[in-house]
């Protein structure tokens, strides 16, 4: 799928999504998909010790969380908030996570 690139941004929830995959590196658990908003490839990091109860020491930790994911595709979609320190479309949603 192509990037939604002309996609103004806004505040919009998703039902969970599937087909993320997650890979752990030291103290951080990266989870990689496509945002169901703006079809961007999109990923989000958890560090060991961030985000309160999502915070993980590895991907089952994550799996088993199912924690909130952010759009982060790197665009810069038009009318994002000027005080926002969001890169993607503004889209979130719960993940699940592909074994």
């Amino acid at each position: 799928m192509t990037h939604l690139d002309q996609l103004s941004w806004a505040e919009e929830e998703f039902p969970r999504q599937e087909g993320f995959t997650a890979t752990s590196s030291g103290d951080a658990v990266t989870v990689v998909g496509i945002c169901p908003r703006c079809q961007g490839q999109t990923s989000w990091t958890f560090r060991k010790g961030e985000m309160g109860a999502v915070a993980a020491d590895d991907i089952e930790t994550v799996r088993e969380l199912m924690p909130t994911i952010i759009c982060g595709c790197g665009h810069l979609h038009d009318k994002r908030p000027d005080d926002s320190d969001e890169d993607g479309c503004g889209a979130f949603w719960k993940i699940a996570l592909t074994p």
